[in-house]
């Protein structure tokens, strides 16, 4: 894409140096640089007034939107950078601390891989949608349990804190 042929080339041959048909280096970078031309002829005269310009473009960029919004307010992110914080909060020590930020951890693969196989067999559209509101419900008990702990000062709440976040 920045036009440097030569150097595509060279980096082609030596990835494929060991492959049965010598010139097989060759015809990828033909095919590359066709892909690459029909990329540029298709991406010309787009603008990004583009996503706005018809319903369905418009419908389009607000899944968009909507999705990467979601994504961002489960609170996972926010959870996995302040946790050592959070738990220090609670009262618990540095070793337990590190143990359960590697339970997190844990559970965030244990969580994607299960999405990974069931999301074909639910549909991608009811996951996300009741998996939103699920995680905004737990998200307002979070908040809720939150705000007694820090009143109160009640360990019984910081199981529940703690179930709330893993969860």
């Amino acid at each position: 894409m920045k036009g440097r042929y030569d150097e595509a080339k060279v980096v082609l041959q030596r990835l494929h140096d060991d492959h049965p048909d010598p010139l097989f280096w060759e015809k990828e970078y033909i095919q590359v640089q066709r892909q690459e031309e029909q990329d540029r002829l298709e991406k010309s005269g787009v603008t990004w007034l583009e996503m706005f310009s018809t319903p369905s473009q418009r419908k389009r960029t607000l899944v968009s939107v909507m999705t990467m919004v979601m994504v961002q307010t489960t609170g996972a992110q926010t959870i996995q950078v302040f946790q050592s914080i959070f738990y220090g909060e609670l009262g618990y020590s540095t070793s337990r601390t590190l143990l359960m930020s590697g339970v997190f951890q844990i559970l965030l693969v244990a969580g994607a891989s299960t999405s990974i196989l069931i999301v074909d067999r639910f549909g991608r559209k009811p996951l996300l949608i009741s998996g939103f509101v699920l995680v905004t419900c737990i998200l307002a008990c979070f908040i809720a349990f939150s705000a007694m702990f820090q009143n109160t000062g009640d360990p019984s709440n910081i199981h529940l804190l703690l179930a709330l976040t893993f969860l």
